[in-house]
């Protein structure tokens, strides 16, 4: 079971990273096989990191921000709709 869970962590921030990839996201995490986890540093270019936390907290969406980035650390809970 602990397998199942930390496969699905990655498969939610993996997806999470495609997702900001998208929208013109940095992604400063390691995501190699190696040093993949469930915590996704990541910079909006442009934007704020605190604005963009407060509006995320403003939609109920908990961001860190962490040495000038923002970070998030999504659980296997989260589906798809979370992650929009």
């Amino acid at each position: 079971m602990p397998e199942a869970i930390a496969a699905r962590v990655l498969e939610v921030t993996d997806q999470l990273c495609r997702r900001l990839a998208g929208q013109g996201g940095v992604i400063r995490s390691h995501r190699d096989s190696q040093h993949s986890s469930g915590i996704v540093s990541f910079e909006l270019p442009g934007m704020s990191p605190h604005s963009v936390r407060k509006q995320c907290l403003d939609h109920g969406v908990v961001l860190s921000c962490r040495a000038g980035r923002l970070r998030a650390s999504p659980h296997a809970y989260c589906n798809d709709e979370d992650i929009d």
